[in-house]
């Protein structure tokens, strides 16, 4: 995320090129300047300084997109270069004028580059490349008119020679650009990361690779005057570098290139028509290779993104499957952990009352049972939860409710609810295949709801929950009925879901892991609401044992 920089004086970050203290980046720039302007004078236009080969400007936006202040470095370069080099023919004073223009004019290229588009040439974006592609031809069209008119208006230029010179102008600055401000700052920015370098071995081999390929081809089409549109073949591995390793690839293919149309270009001394026609060649080959590898870069990033985000997904989606499961286990081990508390404290008490020694007996016992039914279901909630398979059995439903029954008959007594137990004649038994232990806690779930919504009804004289075990055609299954205030509008649509509860110390799942065991089951728990008051919660199998 970008930020803000509220003084207008703070420089961008710097550029992956020209590293030191500025000094250091002046002196080397002005003797790279030099050596470029050296290899560039081949194709200049008369004795004007433009030449068809522009790799000094492209340094010089290198050089002020670390910094706009490096601007009379760039200014001295120019001009101490265009008499010692080139050997210009125009005054000093001409010369000053329209090298202050054109570096004015980078200067701004770069601000807008760096500041207003956030251009870092050495990163992996296909919006810098965009911003690079559109922004690089505007400003050398305009450095090119503005200094070519210079130099018209001083009698350096004539009026026949001046769109020549602005079109050579164009092409060289446009190409040099292109090609020297990703190039080096990519190239050194892979110097600068040796801890990278195993990594990027492979890369490193590869683009070695390509660019002895591409200087075979320009020497055959080039050097040994073949076919020109061999050429394109060259497309393929700038091409192939971007897409297989993405941006700082194509970027040093694309130079790699360059380098080699020049060497076999200046090689065999190709006149400058026939050089610009490889530039223009040249300018197509490097805006394809550097979009076609911000893409891949782009891609890339994306789909790192994405993996990561996946990952973090997954830990979110585990943990909450674990604070579902821990929340599922307390809820559903807390009734008989209380009950087994109940039986412990009865047999307690009695035993210091020197009560009746069957009936401690029978106390202990029920609390046995009461551990066992804790342990069984804990294990089995667990196994449920964790997707392990269920125990099915034929099961009397009837039974069932029986038990559920009496397992909540005296808190629902004590609160002043009655449960009744109410099946309908039927032809076949009441039976399903499911899992008991499952399946029982479910429906304990319910009552144990539909209990403390009926107490409060106890205040009217007294509160109801009936279980009506029931077949309807090939179904078979159980419906749970209370009367009391039924389900708040507000939550109904959200009745089901985990950790949504109806009441204030809830936990929300007991609704939840019951429609859960009732799906596993390929049956269903669905509610209504009851006439005149309270609700109807209903577990269908899809099939009975017959």
């Amino acid at each position: 995320m970008s930020v803000a920089v509220p003084s207008v004086r703070q420089e961008p970050p710097a550029a992956p090129a020209f590293g030191g203290p500025p000094w250091v980046a002046a002196v080397v720039f002005v003797v790279v300047y030099g050596a470029l302007n050296a290899v560039a004078s081949a194709h200049q236009f008369g004795r004007s300084g433009i030449t068809l080969w522009s790799p000094d400007d492209g340094l010089s936006v290198l050089l002020l997109l670390r910094s706009r202040r490096f601007w009379p470095t760039v200014l001295f370069a120019a001009v101490f270069n265009d008499f010692v080099v080139l050997g210009v023919a125009q005054s000093v004073v001409v010369d000053v004028l329209t090298n202050a223009a054109g570096t004015l004019v980078y200067a701004v290229t770069a601000h807008v580059l760096a500041t207003r588009l956030k251009f870092d040439p050495a990163a992996e974006s296909a919006d810098g490349v965009i911003a690079l592609l559109a922004v690089v031809p505007l400003a050398a069209a305009f450095a090119g008119l503005l200094e070519c008119s210079l130099l018209l208006a001083a009698g350096a230029l004539s009026g026949a020679d001046f769109l020549t010179a602005a079109r050579q102008f164009w092409i060289g600055d446009t190409v040099g650009m292109l090609v020297i401000i990703p190039g080096v700052a990519v190239a050194a920015a892979v110097a600068r990361e040796p801890e990278r370098g195993a990594r990027r071995a492979s890369e490193i081999v590869s683009i070695l690779v390509v660019a002895v390929a591409m200087y075979l081809v320009s020497k055959m089409v080039v050097g040994a005057g073949g076919d020109r549109e061999l050429l394109y073949l060259m497309f393929l591995p700038v091409i192939w570098a971007g897409m297989t390793y993405g941006y700082r690839a194509a970027a040093l293919a694309v130079m790699a290139a360059q380098v080699s149309l020049v060497a076999n270009a200046y090689g065999t001394g190709v006149e400058s028509r026939a050089f610009g026609s490889l530039q223009l060649f040249m300018l197509v080959l490097a805006a394809t290779g550097l979009l076609l590898g911000g893409v891949a870069s782009e891609k890339a990033s994306a789909n790192a993104l994405l993996s990561r985000q996946r990952r973090a997904l997954e830990r979110g989606s585990a943990q909450a499957s674990l604070g579902a499961a821990a929340a599922s286990l307390a809820h559903e081990i807390s009734q008989p952990l209380a009950s087994l508390s109940a039986y412990l404290h009865a047999a307690l008490r009695m035993a210091r009352a020197e009560g009746d020694t069957g009936a401690i007996e029978r106390a202990l016992v029920a609390a046995g049972g009461e551990a066992e039914r804790a342990r069984a279901v804990m294990a089995r909630v667990r196994d449920f939860v964790a997707g392990g398979a269920l125990e099915v059995e034929d099961v009397d439903l009837v039974a069932m409710a029986q038990t559920i029954r009496a397992l909540n008959l005296a808190e629902a007594e004590r609160r002043a609810v009655d449960i009744v137990v109410q099946s309908a004649p039927s032809a076949r038994p009441f039976a399903a295949r499911c899992d008991r232990v499952m399946v029982e806690q479910a429906l304990n779930n319910l009552v144990t709801n539909a209990v403390d919504a009926a107490a409060s009804a106890a205040r009217r004289g007294g509160g109801r929950v009936t279980l009506f075990v029931v077949a309807e055609g090939d179904e078979i299954g159980l419906d749970v009925v209370d009367d009391g205030p039924g389900v708040d509008p507000e939550i109904a649509d959200r009745l089901f879901d985990a950790f949504e509860s109806t009441k204030a110390s809830g936990m929300g799942m007991g609704l939840s892991l019951a429609r859960q065991i009732m799906q596993k089951h390929g049956g269903r728990l669905e509610w209504s609401a009851n006439e005149p008051s309270g609700a109807r919660f209903s577990m269908r199998f899809p099939s009975y044992a017959r």
